[in-house]
C-alpha cells in the first residue's frame, strides 16, 4: 500500500492511537513519554504497508515485545489483545485503502 504524506501521518497517527489505546504493557498509567510505543507502532506500519496479514503482524508484534521490551509470552499462549489489535490495525488499513 503507497500513502501520499498527508495520509500516511493520518494512518501513523491512528495506528499509534490504538496501540497507545490498547497499552499492551500497561504503561500508559505511569509517567512515560507518549513515544514509548514507538517501538512496536512502527513494526506494525511497516508491515500493514507491505500487505501483510494477521498473523505475520502478530508475529512481529511478539518479537517487538520479546526482543525490545523483554516480555517473553508463555508456550501456546494466545494474547488476544495482540490479536484485536491487528484486527484493529488491518481495519485502519483497508480504510486508508479505499479513500
Amino acid at each position: 500500500m503507497k500513502l501520499e504524506r498527508k495520509a500516511y501521518k493520518q494512518f501513523r497517527n491512528e495506528i499509534a492511537k490504538i496501540v497507545n489505546e490498547f497499552d499492551l504493557l500497561n504503561l500508559m498509567d505511569e509517567d512515560i513519554p507518549e513515544d514509548e510505543y514507538d517501538d512496536l507502532i512502527n513494526p506494525l506500519i511497516s508491515g500493514l504497508l507491505k500487505d501483510e496479514g494477521g498473523s505475520q503482524l502478530e508475529e512481529r508484534l511478539v518479537r517487538v515485545l520479546t526482543e525490545h521490551y523483554g516480555v517473553e509470552p508463555m508456550p501456546g499462549y494466545e494474547n488476544d489483545d495482540i490479536h484485536d489489535l491487528v484486527d484493529k490495525s488491518i481495519n485502519i488499513r483497508k480504510y486508508f485503502e479505499r479513500k
